[in-house]
């Protein structure tokens, strides 16, 4: 009898501990950094890749500006024992042709299965299967620092011009994302200057200042954001190539595509698609940078708000169905990302220009997929006393070509005609500047008219707009 009991106890001490693993969560193994699935890089689909630098260092000249849009293309994704290799495609389907643009390192490629006990029953506990060769592995541990860059263009990073100036300290991961359609990561590169003759003469150079060449140029930190997406999820279906014919091109500003193409007697010929929006689409939505989240930038962001109205009226008035629309800032969001267009508000970099605005197109057909707008804060504030003189002037020189069109019988008219003609049909000045002239006739030649029309001062002006907060208090 206690034999007995004695089985029936084993037994039920074994049905539960089998009860038990098989009801215990499935505990995978911690992956390393940077693992990926393999099937999500090896899709065999078509990828519209698209690379361009973030942050940059403020006031490096010889290095590279931030934001700045580099060359979209055409790849798909092989892997190799070693290496995932990026690969640009090429039209024609020739395999000759193609090039490696990429070759990330692998340092390892793993499979995983559940661990089994003596009865090989699952145990729910997770393990590398050792089984599995690397070309059937499921997952892949990348070296992204270590990534190569086979292309002497501006895919490879630093401005080429320079780039033998510069030596690579340091590379690091700051973001990645990867699943199905899109492939997202963004490295940051630290690069110091060569000592040769050659590469300090150039620092100078850059600068046209000894003391500050070498403290903006002898080492500075890049973000360099590369973005991958299936072209099948953001190009457009229903989208028609418009054909941008060569006699146009001096007409008409349009961005091009251009597609090489062999007539069949080694004789090479060029066509060209126009670059823009797909016609069908009803609405372009662009989403402001974190920048214009800042309370210091309201004035700025009102203004961008004030130009997509204007945009949008003009683009009605013009009978488009096309609308531009904007969103808020948003923090998992990266300007780089190629399924977003983006305003970005460049605050910290000194820069000559007022405003950059590059796009992303299919190579294969023209229809823009992604742009990108840069406002140098910077620069607009720098130049707004600039901009605010020529305005004036031009309306000086209106004024001028006004006074002269007069028909010298009617110069003597009451000034009350005389005012009623000179306004009559005048367009208000731009509204976003904040002057509250009416009047195309400035206030130098309207006295001389004995007509009493008003034209703001520089320092009403600056009031108005509150442009320069750093010039508020000086004298103007």
């Amino acid at each position: 009898m206690k034999n007995i009991n004695l089985t029936h106890i084993t037994l039920m001490a074994t049905l539960l501990l089998v009860s038990c693993a098989k009801d215990r969560e499935y505990e995978e193994l911690l992956r390393a950094e940077n693992t990926v699935k393999v099937g999500a890089l090896i899709t065999g689909k078509k990828m519209l890749a698209t690379a361009n630098t973030q942050s940059t260092a403020r006031f490096t000249k010889l290095g590279t500006s931030p934001y700045e849009q580099l060359t979209e293309k055409i790849v798909r994704f092989e892997k190799v024992e070693e290496d995932i290799l990026i690969i640009e495609e090429d039209r024609t389907g020739l395999k000759i042709n193609e090039k490696v643009i990429f070759r990330i390192p692998v340092e390892q490629y793993l499979s995983y299965r559940c661990a089994e006990n003596a009865d090989k029953e699952c145990t729910n506990v997770e393990e590398i299967n050792d089984d599995i060769q690397w070309d059937q592995a499921e997952y892949a541990v990348l070296n992204l620092e270590e990534m190569e860059i086979n292309e002497r263009d501006p895919w490879s990073g630093v401005n080429f011009a320079i780039k033998e100036c510069y030596e690579e300290l340091s590379s690091k991961v700051t973001h990645t994302e990867i699943n199905a359609d899109i492939i997202n990561f963004e490295i940051e590169k630290t690069y110091l200057l060569n000592d040769t003759s050659k590469c300090l003469s150039a620092a100078i150079s850059s600068t046209g200042d000894w003391d500050t060449a070498f403290e903006d140029n002898s080492t500075f930190k890049v973000r360099f954001f590369y973005s991958f997406a299936t072209l099948e999820s953001v190009a457009s279906k229903n989208y028609k190539t418009k054909v941008y014919e060569v006699p146009d091109h001096q007409i008409f500003g349009f961005f091009k595509t251009v597609e090489r193409y062999d007539e069949g007697n080694q004789s090479e010929r060029k066509r060209y698609f126009m670059n823009r929006w797909n016609p069908e689409n009803e609405v372009v939505t662009y989403q402001l940078g974190q920048a214009f989240a800042k309370p210091e930038n309201a004035y700025l962001r009102k203004a961008t708000e004030k130009a997509f109205d204007n945009m949008n009226s003009a683009l009605k008035r013009g009978g488009v169905n096309l609308r531009l629309k904007y969103e808020e800032p948003r923090t998992d969001i990266y300007p780089g990302d190629i399924r977003y267009n983006f305003i970005n508000l460049v605050e910290d970099v000194a820069n000559r220009l007022l405003g950059y605005g590059p796009s992303v197109a299919n190579p294969e057909t023209g229809e823009i997929i992604k742009a990108h707008t840069n406002m140098y804060k910077g620069t607009l504030e720098s130049s707004a006393v600039y901009s605010y003189e020529s305005l004036r002037d031009f309306e000086i020189n209106k004024a001028k070509a006004d006074v002269a069109a007069i028909p010298k019988e009617e110069v003597n008219l009451p000034k009350g005609i005389l005012e009623t003609k000179l306004v009559k049909g005048v367009p208000a000045l731009t509204p976003t500047l904040g002057l509250d002239a009416r009047l195309r006739v400035s206030k130098q030649y309207a006295e001389t008219l004995g007509v009493n029309l008003p034209f703001p001062s520089k320092t009403k002006f600056m009031q108005a707009t509150k442009i320069l907060p750093a010039m508020r208090h000086k004298p103007m």
